[in-house]
């Protein structure tokens, strides 16, 4: 074999043993529909079939009670050792099972079944396996008859004959419900033959349900059993049954073929229409479908009975062979029932009937697939009732209540898709019962109806009912019956070549949402480009894609009935020609698709032209879409509020039902976003009624003999419109009908106009006529005509009557419970001026509701129906003062209460922003009256104002430049100059006093900021004297009394309300001086209020105060101290002494809202003064610290002393501190300084404070020169002590002049301190001595703005840091720490911008978070790199010179960097640059960009594209441009230490030049830039290629950038894993600590969600060891004495993520070091104590737990104490790890420690989660409080949220069952069902791509070895040549 021959042989072996296995499909089963692919736990598994059931029920009416016996045959599939069903039951009595042969099977003993009351089922538990067969179950039960219907069920109802009170029962059963009424599989899939008995008492009729009685029998006295025949194979949920004394009519029966109207005996005269309109519609469906309704009974009779309910909780229900129906909805009199409901009826009926084919005879397989049950009944709801009766217009009625309801609902960011694969629980099965469901599905199904035509159609439904009778349907049924079809139509074939009709379908039933197709038409050309987007009122728009069926016309050629789409739409963007010339275009012909149409502006213009010159020309179905769309495209922003208008334009003259009927909902929308503004609201209601007067001429006040029924409904809306908005003919008309009414027996209101004659009555009547109608009401047998008396009763203006109303509401049981939520909306509706009475009923009475309504979603619907009525800022600010009150007692109405509160805010806004607009156009249009020019520019006046005015609209983003503050005075001159000149009616003084009392009210009562104080009362100095007492105080052991004296002074004119923040204890005196020493009278009755849900104190004066005039406010008060740090405030820790002895201090933590836990104050930033503390104490009390030195010390009496200090600059209310000890001293001290640096310490900490001491003093030099500003001259009495805390709730705080610290961190002995706390320690002190600058002497104007605070100080933190102790490169770890965590957290699609809107206590903790420390000192670096470190130094100094001692804002920060970077022309550079707009976005937009770059290595052109970057792969794209500071290197130009932008991308799109050449390039140099890089496949390769080969070419910062952003590209699926991991398999030739810590990070990502599949995870963790050998190997195991840090942390993190994944070595290593320890007592160096402690734990036993717990116990530095926590919770004993999880309940585990004590377990071993699971059912109360459940960190939470991801499935089933039995009212509760769901995600991603992710990690793992082995072989080969 020849040499050349020989190396290509042994090539292709290699290829061969180690080739890709390339795309082959998987011969995987096909595993279909599952029944357990949504939630197991709510989901019954499909191994039990049941094939018959028996249901044999005894029914005790009276009592409200039955007892039951169900006897079902089942067939097994497999083994079991339990049988699984639905019971919802009172009481299982008994159960037994028998086999095919009758043989008894033995149950388990005890606990032969068992109850799940939360998820419903009854388990039976057999004594052994048995095997699949055929099995019948016999079950005795106890069952209760709901007497609420909104309970469904087996329940009762109530009717009167004359005075006397019948009741009857009845069942609703849909969807889970027939398991209250018997045991059963109550699941849509489990379908069989029922046989119901009933036994009930003789005295009622003969019972129903869905089968005629098959035999009758006389059980006892006065008790007869009637058992129905077998039903058809049929879901449990359609089973029914009803007992009664009703009486049935057979009016419109034939032969074989009966059809029944059933009822109380009252109404038979009312049973005509729905017999005569039922069995038309039978027919109608009989022949369309060609499956005879009357032959579905599988052998046995069909009934078709319609019952009518007095009370049923939906409006009917298809239940086969008899269905239930609301009264209203079934019963028609032809003297009182109306055309809407007559028509009402008619749909109904052919809903329910379409249901025999579409969910009886064929049943979807589960709920998330209901619309193949719903979408076709709400379709032939319309189409089926038509063809029965065309004179009803309901084909084209479909239109408004099926597609614009469908649009309308779509426009939601929230929509859900038809298919809704998150239904699985109880409540999302009846979520999905929505308007997605029923009205998008019957929607999709018109168009789909158009496009294959009406016989295509028809044929396919025949297939897909034919084909699954009797069973379950699929989607791909339906969609296979549409192909099917389509195949056989050749037509079809042609028309649409290589359109698959089941993708077409599958396209809209998957996708949430509905489209926009934007249209713009070059007229010149004839050119049409359409392109389409998901349509959205607001949110970021998903960017999916339709495929959709397109019709459409011109002016040219209009032809409105070719409904035949020309072309399918699939792309994103496409053209489409017609002749060239000036024609209008309409599309969507008659609302056949289900999608809206936006119009460029010309051709938007073209078609008002058109309507107002012969609007006939087009289709009225397409002028109502039109109108309905284009007042939808002016909510959302999308067209003018000009044009929008000029298209309406022509309503004037219109008259049409379809064409008004969708614009009147959307115009009374936009009227009552103006409620607010009283003025623009009549002036807009004028506009309306001008807009009206010609439809109310042309339909008259009287209806026409034989008008058509769309001409009557006109009529119906348009009056009843108009007598609401005050047309005077109207109200004339209605009331000359109305008094006729009430002075004539003979005369009826005609039925069509009684709605707006009887509320015209009531409005301008009174009580009289109040009482005459509800008289009526009462005495009424027509439902209908009841429910159209109800809501006109609302009407009435007469005070006492509406409360009257009210009342009855809940006591009339003529209201059924039904229409109770009902009336109470109408409540609000009929008039404006209804909103406070209806306010007070609810404040006072909303306990009653909820038990008289029906319960507590009834509640919930009355609060949400508050939303578009609250237009008053006094009705929402006491509303939610209400809301707050009474949080508890609301439940889930709280939080309805709180989504009502920013509906009505948001509506007010959106009121505002459109006014201008508004004005202007509706002036120019209004044809009646000219609007006054005055009252617009007033309107416009109101909404600059609130505009301009910050504290009104805080989420402005334009800067203050941008809109001049005008005062009020020169404002109201310029408008009264111009109403004189221009105005029709002169502008009176008054009308302008009025604004700024109105506008002030605005800001003040502003919801969104309603736990923020009003800013109309200052603080200037505070004096405060606080005696502590401690355990010496029997009483009141370790608590305080304060008396405070706070200089205030008024901001404001006649303020007499004084409120500053308190959350003490007790409030003993208040009193208020003015500054000559007299007192100023509190209020007589109440001196003050508080309201503790917002920690208020409110003091009441009997007279305002003065403006600017200085007053003493004194407040007397007492508190308790908390007990540890966790709750802040004053609190009391303990530490040792030298002794031994446990002492107690006292210390404060007030940030940022704790302050008033220690004195009444203004605590906010914003209110910033003088300080000066007396504190008195033991006199034992001897170490007592502050912002400033004592003045003097006092001794008082009980040998107490106090200690007087100097006064404090002017600061805010946070900074405040003391600490009060008796053995706390300065531990080390530099005297050099002024004042004095001193460290601060308990005792027996005396020369540990060195370390501390030389970061603080090197620090302080640093920044006195940096600022310029010097830390002595910020104030003469300020200290710069530095505390060493044993308890602190969070690292360090940054109080003035005494920075307190957690020991951890300021306690630091080289030979004691694990390097990464020394580390850390460094940027800590940094971060804290900056904030004396940034945050102290400038302070965030208000929390929204904690990254001027934070972002700053954690800057500082690395940056400032490096330069005096460049050793521990802090300068580069800037990346690690903040750069990418800041990356990582920023990409989710909820996070928020750096200047984010806060207001509760919960949002402002929420923001001291990531975006504020790590994003903000991003944002910093990358501004400085940008601007030049010179500049950036400029900036901070004007900042702080032009604001200290002041609270700031965003605009004052800019303010100062434009002024340095305009002096420094440091961005003159970069050409078309704006820095205004790169301030504005990266400040307040949130996220941020990914870069794609794309290289022509031919032209060297480098094409970069930005898009906002989400980890979610779903979570869409928005249209968000970064201004980007570029900076790259490549192979030929390797500078990667060029930090200032070569390029400033602020554009989508860009592309710059380089050198055409094959080499790498690499963007974002040294990752400065916040954002990520991706890149062309060549060029990943070419990167890839030299990291392998020549790594140091490649800056380490980049090679870590390049790692954490392909694991997040991964993540996003931007990169498959395959190519990722082919990247970064340069890793195992890596050992820099930048690239292995996001490494490491990642790899645990990907480790975590493999937790659940050990053997797995076992195979990925052996590939991860495998690239780290490299890294061990030359870090090695001992640390050198003169290694660099970097070093240190790298073996640090290195080896504990090796021990962890199992490298035997390292274990071995750390163990004998530990045994060493134990055994020898030998020293083991601190950078290797982790992963030493750790493995000597987890590899060790009880004496090695023993040992570490007793060196904890002795242990005098807290850094050595939390890593040998973190050791023990290792223990892979479970006794053991059950005592160390008791000990952090002890208090030698610090309180801050606890939470991460219980991590440390999770963390310790995999194994280790049950044990915790069973210490937290075990402790739960001991874990609150040992815990502190309340403290604002939450650990509670967070110990019980994180226990959830570290559990296997049959953990988290134990783990959910125990919450969801026991802790459903904890606070934790949703927290720790939230985190199972998430952890069950986690797995679920892991299941789905464990291949995946090993076949990469193998793959680069082969790929390396193949390098290595291909070197080998050549150098074998080279041997020989």
């Amino acid at each position: 074999m020849g040499l050349k021959m020989m190396v290509t042989f042994l090539f292709l072996l290699v290829g061969l043993a180690y080739a890709d296995p390339g795309e082959v499909t998987p011969d995987f089963e096909m595993i279909g529909y599952n029944t357990n692919i949504d939630d197991p736990k709510y989901r019954l598994l499909d191994i039990v079939q049941p094939i018959y059931f028996h249901v044999d029920l005894d029914v005790y009416l009276a009592e409200s009670r039955f007892n039951g016996i169900v006897q079902v045959d089942v067939q097994i599939r497999r083994n079991l050792t339990q049988i699984v069903m639905h019971q919802n039951v009172v009481a299982i009595t008994g159960v037994n099972v028998v086999d095919a042969n009758n043989r008894p099977v033995n149950l388990q003993f005890p606990n032969s079944f068992e109850t799940d009351s939360y998820y419903e089922v009854l388990k039976i538990n057999f004594a052994s396996t048995i095997m699949p067969g055929q099995y019948t179950i016999t079950i005795s039960y106890l069952g209760r008859i709901n007497e609420n219907p909104h309970d469904r069920g087996f329940y009762k109802g109530y009717y009167y004959v004359g005075n006397e009170k019948r009741e009857y029962a009845t069942t609703q059963f849909q969807p889970y419900h027939a398991r209250k009424a018997f045991p059963c599989f109550d699941e849509p899939q489990f379908k069989c033959p029922f046989v119901i008995s009933i036994t009930r008492d003789a005295n009622l009729s003969p019972s129903y349900s869905n089968m005629a009685i098959n035999a009758t029998q006389q059980v006892s006295t006065g008790r007869v059993r009637e058992t129905f025949l077998p039903t058809p194979a049929v879901s449990s949920y359609l089973i029914a049954f009803h007992v009664s004394d009703f009486v049935a009519t057979n009016e419109s029966s034939k032969p074989n073929r009966p059809f029944q109207i059933i009822s109380r005996q009252g109404p038979l005269d009312q049973h005509s229409y729905a017999a005569d309109i039922g069995m038309k519609i039978t027919e109608v469906m009989d022949e369309y479908f060609d499956i005879n309704y009357y032959d579905m009974g599988q052998g046995q009779p069909m009934k078709n009975d319609h019952i009518a309910l007095p009370d049923f909780p939906s409006g009917a229900m298809e239940n086969w062979g008899m269905v239930n129906y609301r009264e209203a909805y079934l019963l028609y009199h032809q003297n009182h029932t109306n055309v809407l409901d007559k028509i009402f009826i008619a749909t109904i009926i052919a809903h329910e009937l379409a249901h025999k084919w579409f969910g009886n005879l064929v049943t979807c397989f589960w709920w998330s697939n209901l619309w193949l049950n719903e979408s076709f009944a709400s379709y032939f709801e319309y189409f089926g009732a038509h063809y029965a009766d065309t004179s009803l217009e309901l084909d084209d009625r479909f239109i408004l209540n099926r597609v614009q309801s469908a649009l309308s609902a779509d426009a939601s960011a929230g929509a859900t898709p038809m298919n809704w694969t998150e239904v699985a629980s109880n409540p999302s099965v009846s979520a999905h019962f929505s308007t997605t469901s029923y009205a998008k599905g019957a929607s999709v199904l018109r168009t789909l109806e158009h496009f294959v035509g009406y016989e295509t159609f028809q044929k396919a439904l025949r297939y897909y009912l034919k084909d699954n009778a009797y069973g379950i349907g699929y989607p791909i049924d339906m969609y296979n019956a549409f192909r099917r079809a389509c195949s056989e139509d050749p037509t079809f074939q042609t028309t649409y070549p290589n359109i698959d009709i089941g993708v077409v379908f599958d396209n809209w039933v998957q996708n949430p949402g509905s489209p926009v197709l934007n249209v713009d038409v070059n007229m010149s050309t004839g050119l049409i480009t359409i392109t389409q987007e998901r349509f959205q009122l607001s949110g970021t728009v998903p960017d999916t894609i339709w495929h959709i069926p397109i019709t459409w016309t011109h002016g040219g050629s209009p032809n409105f009935n070719d409904l035949k789409p020309k072309f399918v739409f699939t792309n994103k963007t496409m053209t489409i020609q017609k002749e060239a010339g000036h024609h209008w275009v309409v599309f969507n012909l008659q609302h056949s698709g289900l999608y809206r149409v936006n119009y460029d502006d010309h051709s938007w213009e073209m078609l008002a032209s058109q309507l107002r010159r012969n609007r006939t020309v087009i289709h009225k179905l397409n002028r109502a879409q039109m109108t309905n769309d284009v007042l939808f495209f002016l909510r959302a922003g999308k067209i003018s509020v000009r044009r929008a208008f000029d298209v309406l334009s022509f309503l004037k003259d219109e008259s049409d039902y379809y064409v008004w009927n969708g614009v009147l909902s959307q115009l009374d929308w936009v009227r009552r976003r103006l409620e607010h503004l009283p003025r623009a609201h009549e002036e807009f209601n004028t506009y309306l009624l001008a807009l009206l007067e010609g439809a109310i001429q042309e339909l008259g006040f009287e209806e026409r003999a034989n008008e058509a029924i769309s001409t009557t409904q006109s009529r119906m809306q348009i009056m009843n419109y108009a007598c609401q908005l005050g047309h005077e003919g109207c109200i004339n008309d209605s009331l000359e009908k109305w008094r006729r009414f009430r002075s004539s027996n003979n005369y009826l209101v005609p039925k069509n106009a009684r709605r707006y004659v009887y509320c015209t009555g009531l409005r301008y009547g009174n009580a009289s006529d109040y009482q005459f109608l509800f008289q009526k009401y009462n005495t009424s047998e027509n439902t209908a005509d009841m429910v159209v008396m109800l809501r006109t009763l609302a009407c009435t203006r007469d005070n006492a009557s509406l409360s009257h109303y009210l009342v009855e509401s809940m006591q009339n049981d003529k209201i059924r419970v039904h229409d109770k939520t009902n009336a109470f909306s109408f409540a609000l509706q009929g008039n404006r001026q209804n909103v406070p009475i209806v306010l007070d009923f609810l404040y006072r009475n909303y306990a009653e509701m909820r038990q008289s309504y029906g319960g507590q979603a009834r509640l919930d619907v009355c609060v949400s129906a508050l939303a578009t009525h609250l237009t008053n800022f006094e009705h929402i600010v006491a509303f939610q003062a209400w809301l707050y009150r009474e949080q508890v007692a609301l439940s889930t109405s709280f939080n309805s209460g709180v989504n009502v509160i920013n509906s009505a805010l948001n509506n007010i806004r959106w009121g505002n922003n459109v006014a201008p607009d508004l004005f202007t156009t509706i002036r120019n249009r209004n044809a009646s009256a000219t609007i006054s020019v005055s009252i617009v520019l007033l309107a416009v006046a109101l909404v600059a104002h609130l505009i301009s005015d910050e504290r009104v609209v805080p989420n402005q983003t334009s800067f203050h430049e941008a809109l001049p503050k005008m005062s009020w005075f020169f404002l109201s001159l310029a408008f009264l100059v111009l109403t004189t000149t221009n105005a029709d009616n002169p502008l009176w003084i008054e009308e302008i006093e009025e604004l700024p009392e109105f506008s002030a009210q605005l800001v003040s009562r502003s919801a969104d900021k309603v736990y923020r104080l009003p800013e109309n009362v200052v603080p200037l100095e505070y004096d405060i004297y606080i005696d502590l007492y401690f355990a010496e105080r029997t009483d009141r052991p370790f608590s305080f009394d304060g008396r405070e004296f706070i200089v205030i002074q008024a901001t404001e004119e006649n303020v007499t309300n004084i409120v500053l923040h308190s959350n003490v204890d007790s409030i003993n005196f208040i009193n208020l001086f003015s500054d000559n020493g007299e007192t100023v009278n509190l209020n007589l009755i109440e001196p003050y209020t508080l309201e503790p849900q917002f920690h208020f104190l409110r003091i009441n004066l009997q007279q305002a105060m003065d403006l600017g005039r200085n007053y003493t406010l004194y407040i007397d008060y007492s508190n308790s101290m908390n007990d540890g740090p966790m709750k802040r405030g004053i609190w009391k820790g303990w530490y040792t002494d030298d002794e031994g002895v446990e002492r107690i201090y006292a210390a404060t933590h007030f940030q940022p809202y704790n302050a008033r836990q220690a004195f009444p104050c203004w605590d906010e930033p914003l209110f910033k003064a003088v300080f000066k503390l007396h504190l008195s104490k033991p006199s034992s009390y001897i170490g007592t610290y502050s912002n400033t030195g004592i003045e003097n010390t006092d001794t008082l009496e009980n040998n107490r002393t106090r200690d007087n200090f100097l006064e404090s600059p002017k600061m805010s209310s946070y900074l405040v501190t003391f600490l009060v000890s008796e053995s706390f001293k300065v531990i080390a001290s530099n005297t050099s300084f002024s004042p004095a640096i001193r460290i601060i310490g308990r005792s027996n900490t005396a020369g540990l404070g060195d370390h501390a001491l030389d970061l603080t003093v090197k620090m302080t030099e640093y920044f006195d020169d940096y600022f310029k500003i010097p830390y002595s001259s910020l104030h003469p009495n300020l200290l710069n002590d530095h505390i060493s805390s044993p308890d602190w709730a969070s690292a360090g705080t940054e109080n003035w002049g005494m920075v307190s610290y957690r020991e951890l961190y300021l306690i630091i002995d080289p030979r004691e301190t694990i390097m990464s706390v020394e580390h850390y320690a460094t940027t800590l002190v940094s971060h804290e001595l900056a904030h004396k600058w940034f945050g102290n002497l400038i302070t965030c104007f208000w929390w929204s703005n904690t990254w001027i605070n934070e972002g700053f100080a954690s800057y500082f933190g690395y940056i400032a840091a490096h330069q005096m102790f460049p050793q521990y490169d802090l300068h580069e770890h800037f990346n690690s720490r903040y750069l990418q965590t800041s990356l990582n957290f920023d990409s989710g699609v909820t996070t928020v911008p750096l200047n984010h809107d806060v207001n509760s206590p919960a949002q402002v903790t929420g923001h001291f978070g990531t975006i504020s420390y790590s994003k903000g000192a991003a944002f910093l670096r990358m501004l400085g790199d940008m601007i030049t470190p010179g500049t950036f130094q400029k900036a901070c100094q004007y900042f702080l010179l032009n604001n200290p001692y002041e609270a700031t804002d965003q605009y004052d920060l800019y303010d100062a960097f434009a002024k340095a970077i305009d002096e420094d022309r440091t961005l003159n550079e970069y050409s078309n640059f704006n820095f205004t707009d790169f301030y504005r976005i990266w400040v307040n937009e949130a996220g941020y960009p990914l870069l794609t770059v794309e290289v022509n290595y031919v032209t060297g052109e480098m094409t970069l594209t930005q898009e906002r970057f989400f980890l979610s792969a779903s979570a869409g794209t928005t249209d968000q441009i970064y201004p980007i500071p570029i900076t790259y290197a490549s192979k030929a130009k390797p500078d990667f230490t060029n930090l200032k932008a070569n390029y400033m991308l602020t554009s989508k799109h860009a592309v710059i030049q380089k050198e055409a050449a094959d080499e790498w390039v690499i963007f974002n140099n040294q990752q400065h830039g916040h954002y990520r890089v991706n890149y062309d496949v060549k060029t990943w390769n070419l990167i890839s290629e030299a990291l392998l080969n020549d790594p140091e070419s490649i800056h380490y910062l980049n090679r870590a950038q390049i790692v954490n952003d392909v694991f997040a590209l991964m993540r996003a699926n931007k990169l498959t894993y395959r190519f990722g991991f082919h990247i970064i398999k340069f890793l195992r030739n890596e050992i820099n600590y930048h690239v292995w810590n996001p490494a490491i990070s990642g790899y645990s990502w990907l480790r975590n969600r493999l937790r659940h599949l050990p053997e797995s995870q076992a195979t990925f963790d052996s590939y991860l060891l495998s690239y780290m050998d490299h890294v061990i190997n030359t870090l090695g195991y001992e640390p050198a004495s003169n290694e660099s840090v970097t070093i240190t942390l790298t073996r640090q993190e290195v080896l504990h993520f090796a021990c962890t994944l199992g490298h035997e070595v390292c274990i071995q290593n750390s163990r004998d070091k530990f045994i060493s320890m134990r055994d020898q007592g030998t020293w083991v160096d601190p950078r290797i104590r982790r992963h030493v402690y750790i493995a000597g734990v987890r590899q060790g036993g009880e004496q090695d737990f023993e040992f570490l717990l007793n060196r904890y116990r002795n242990s005098n530095f807290a850094n050595d104490q939390l890593e040998i926590l973190r050791a023990l919770g290792a223990t892979r004993d479970p006794q053991l790890l059950t005592r160390y999880l008791e000990f952090t309940l002890d208090k030698a585990v610090r309180s801050h420690d606890k939470a991460t004590s219980f991590n440390y377990a999770l963390l310790g071993n995999p194994e280790n989660a049950h044990t915790v699971l069973q210490f937290v059912k075990n402790n739960i109360n001991a874990i609150r409080v040992a815990y502190v459940e309340d403290a604002p960190p939450n650990p509670v939470h967070t110990a019980l949220s994180n226990l959830a991801a570290y559990l296997d499935e049959a953990g988290l089933v134990e783990y959910e069952e125990w919450l969801r039995s026991t802790q459903t009212n904890t606070a934790q509760f949703n927290s720790a069902i939230s985190a199972i769901s998430s952890a069950r995600n986690n797995m679920a991603w892991g299941t789905a791509n464990v291949d995946m992710i090993l076949n990469a990690a193998r793959d680069s793992a082969t790929n390396v070895i193949m390098s290595t082995l291909l070197i080998s072989i050549m150098a074998v080969i080279a041997v020989f040549l």
